[in-house]
């Protein structure tokens, strides 16, 4: 990957709508060296998939929220499924944004977008409920975003 090709992924960063010539037109690289280095990054799977921005609270989810867990090992072991499957299986339930296994005091983060707090609280604990191997969470709400 050299320097075109970070100021056509920065571009489409900004904003993945772009045509191919407003990307040219920014970088001042000639548009068919800008198609054919799109679809190279796509098929090396650099550009896995293009996404929007969606103004959440227009859709009744202006709540954010990360949910930091500890995992019950044993649990797992039991149910004999992996820390990663159990993301897997938390990032399908509706509201879940994305999950991150993680280092440090806690082994996965959960980001999450609901309707307001009385739903974040059902979300917690039917969380808890529906999985055994989550021990502990510590949840903060999300004030703002950049």
């Amino acid at each position: 990957m050299d320097e075109k090709d970070k100021k056509i992924l920065e571009e489409l960063r900004k904003d993945s709508s772009q045509t191919t010539r407003a990307i040219a037109k920014k970088t001042l690289i000639p548009i068919t060296t800008v198609h054919k280095r799109i679809k190279k990054l796509r098929d090396e799977g650099i550009i896995k998939h293009y996404t929007i921005e969606v103004d959440n609270s227009k859709l009744e989810k202006g709540l954010g929220a990360v949910i930091m867990a500890t995992l019950e090992y044993d649990a797992l072991k039991k149910q004999n499924i992996s820390q990663k499957e159990l993301a897997r299986k938390i990032s399908v339930i509706e509201g879940v944004e994305k999950t991150f296994h993680i280092t440090g005091g806690f082994d996965m983060a959960i980001v999450i977008r609901v309707k307001d707090t009385n739903e974040l609280e059902r979300f917690i604990n039917d969380l808890k409920k529906k999985f055994d191997a989550i021990d502990r969470t510590q949840t903060m709400i999300v004030l703002s975003e950049t």
